[in-house]
C-alpha cells in the first residue's frame, strides 16, 4: 500500500517562477539515473552508500550530499529544500541532505514491507526561496533523478523461540516447548506460536499458575539467557492475556483457574509488532475422516488452525464415511450425519452413525463442530508435479500422480534433472499446493529439490502437520 505526502506550505498550489525548472517538471523522468552524481542547477547531488536505518541513532538521516552552486551565494543562503521519493513522498530536507528518519522508515514499510532488505528509491531534490510575505516561491534548482538506497529498521527475528517456565523447571537450556511459525519469510508472517494440552502441563504441586518467559534460539543454554528473554511488559508477573512484551522483565502468568475450563492454551508472539496473545481452546487440533474408501482403518486428518472448531482437510470417499476424534482407535466421540439433499455435498453432523455415500472421489472437506455441519468444498481430480524443469519452467505440471486407494497415496514415476526446484499442486492450479520437506509438507510451503534421478513418488496429500511424501529411487 502506497501513500502520498503533499508539499508543505501549499507549494502544490503556488504560482512558481524558476531560474531553471519548475515543480511541474518533477514527475517527468530524466535520463542517466544510474549516475552516482547528478546535476543540481550549477551544482550537484551525490548519492550516499547504502543507508541502514537500524544503525542511525539520530532522528534525522542523510539521504544525499548537496553540493550547492556557488552562484548567487546570498540567495542560496536562504534556500529551503524538498526531496521527493519515487514520485510519491515529499519531505522537507536541510542543506546537508537530512530528513526525518521515521518518515523514511514508515514509507518503506508501507511500500515494500518490513524485511530488512536494501530498497532502491528514485529521488529528486528541489531548492527554492520565498520572500517570507507572499505565497510566491522561486525555484533555484531541481536535480536530475538519483538513487537513495535504504535498509529499513526491523527487529532480528530468530529461527526459533522456546517457552521457559515452571512447566520445565525454569531450565533455559530446555527446548521441549518450541514456538513455531508457518511460512518461508518470518518478516512476512512473524507470528510464532505454540499450543499445549492443559492436561499435559507438568507443573509443580504447589503451583497456582503457569509461569513462563520466552527464550530466543541464540540464548538457549547460555549464561546470560535471562537477559534476552521475552517477558511481561513490566517488571512484575502479569496476568494480562495480550499486549506488548518486554525483555528481561517478569514472567507471563496464566492462573490455573483460567486453565481449568479448557483443553488447550495457545501462546502467540508477533515478532514484528512486539506483541503477544494468550488464548484458550476447547477443540483438539485434529479430527479424522474415515470410511469405506479408507478401508475403515486408515484415517484422513482434518486440522483446526485457530482453535475455533472449524476443521479442514482431505478425504477419499467411496461409500459411507464419517469423522472420529482419535487418530489410532475408536473412542468417543465420533460423528456421522446426513445429506442436506439427495445429491448434496453438504450435510449435518451428529454423534454416532455414518454419512451416506456421495460421488466417489478425493475431496477437500470442511467439518464444523460449532454448527455440526460438513461440506465437501472441492473435488481434487488431479495432483501434479510442477517446477523449473527444462523447456517448461513452472509452465504446467510435468507429471500427474494417480490416487491409489490401497495405500491412500497419490503415486507416479517422476524424473528430476539436476538443480530442478519443484512442488506438488492440485487441479492444475495453486489454490491447493504442497512444498517444504519430505516429512513436513505445508500449504504454500517452500520449493523443494531432489538429487537428479528417477523416483517413485508417493504423496500423502493431507493438511499441515500431516502431509508428507516418499521418494523411492528407481
Amino acid at each position: 500500500m502506497k501513500f502520498k505526502a503533499y508539499l508543505m506550505l501549499g507549494l502544490a498550489a503556488l504560482a512558481l517562477s524558476s531560474c531553471d525548472e519548475s515543480f511541474n517538471d518533477w514527475a517527468n523522468p530524466a535520463t542517466n539515473q544510474q549516475e552516482a552524481t547528478v546535476s543540481f542547477g550549477n551544482g550537484s547531488i551525490t548519492e550516499r552508500p547504502v543507508i541502514d536505518l537500524g544503525k542511525v541513532e539520530e532522528d534525522q538521516v542523510q539521504l544525499c550530499q548537496v553540493n550547492a552552486p556557488t552562484a548567487n551565494p546570498e540567495e542560496w543562503a536562504k534556500a529551503e529544500y524538498l526531496i521527493t521519493l519515487n514520485d510519491e513522498l515529499t519531505l522537507t530536507m536541510d542543506a546537508n541532505g537530512n530528513v526525518d528518519k521515521q518518515a523514511v522508515q514508515d514509507y518503506i514499510v508501507k511500500t515494500y514491507g518490513r524485511a530488512p532488505e536494501e530498497r532502491a528509491l528514485t529521488a529528486k531534490v528541489v531548492a527554492y526561496v520565498g520572500d517570507g510575505n507572499t505565497a510566491t516561491k522561486m525555484v533555484l534548482a531541481s536535480s536530475d533523478p538519483f538513487h537513495v538506497k535504504v535498509i529499513p529498521y526491523a527487529p532480528v527475528i530468530e529461527e526459533a523461540y522456546y517457552l521457559v517456565g515452571n512447566l520445565n523447571g525454569w531450565d533455559p537450556s530446555n527446548t521441549d516447548y518450541k514456538l513455531t511459525y508457518v511460512g518461508e519469510d518470518p518478516y512476512e508472517k512473524p507470528d510464532f506460536s505454540i499450543t499445549i494440552d492443559v492436561e499435559s502441563l507438568n507443573l509443580p504441586a504447589d503451583a497456582d499458575a503457569l509461569y513462563f518467559k520466552v527464550c530466543p534460539q541464540s540464548a538457549v543454554g547460555t549464561d546470560d539467557a535471562w537477559d534476552h528473554m521475552l517477558t511481561s511488559p513490566d517488571g512484575d508477573d502479569t496476568e494480562e492475556l495480550s499486549g506488548k512484551y518486554g525483555v528481561a522483565g517478569g514472567a507471563f502468568k496464566v492462573a490455573l483457574s483460567k486453565l481449568a475450563n479448557y483443553k488447550k492454551v495457545k501462546v502467540n508472539f508477533n515478532m514484528m509488532q512486539g506483541t503477544y496473545e494468550i488464548s484458550f481452546i476447547n477443540f483438539d487440533e485434529f479430527i479424522y475422516g474415515i470410511g469405506n474408501g479408507t478401508g475403515w482403518s486408515r484415517v484422513c486428518p482434518l486440522r483446526c488452525d485457530n482453535g475455533d472448531g472449524e476443521y479442514y482437510g482431505y478425504i477419499y470417499i467411496n461409500g459411507e464415511w464419517k469423522f472420529r476424534s482419535n487418530e489410532t482407535e475408536w473412542v468417543a466421540p465420533d460423528w456421522g450425519g446426513a445429506l442436506d439433499a439427495p445429491d448434496a455435498l453438504t450435510g449435518t453432523l451428529n454423534e454416532g452413525g455414518n454419512i451416506p455415500a456421495v460421488p466417489t472421489g478425493y475431496y477437500r472437506v470442511k467439518a464444523s463442530l460449532n454448527t455440526m455441519t460438513w461440506q465437501l468444498t472441492e473435488q481434487i481430480t488431479t495432483i501434479g508435479v510442477i517446477g523449473s524443469f527444462p523447456d517448461n519452467n513452472w509452465g504446467s505440471d510435468v507429471a500427474k500422480l494417480e490416487y491409489n486407494e490401497a495405500t491412500g497415496a497419490w503415486e507416479g514415476i517422476v524424473t528430476f534433472p539436476a538443480g530442478v526446484m519443484w512442488k506438488f499442486r492440485a487441479n492444475d492450479a495453486w489454490t491447493y499446493n504442497w512444498g517444504g520437506s519430505a516429512d513436513a509438507l505445508t500449504q504454500d510451503g517452500p520449493d523443494m529439490s531432489l538429487n537428479a534421478g528417477t523416483y517413485f513418488i508417493q504423496l500423502y496429500a493431507f493438511v499441515n502437520g500431516k502431509a508428507h511424501f516418499v521418494a523411492t529411487p528407481q
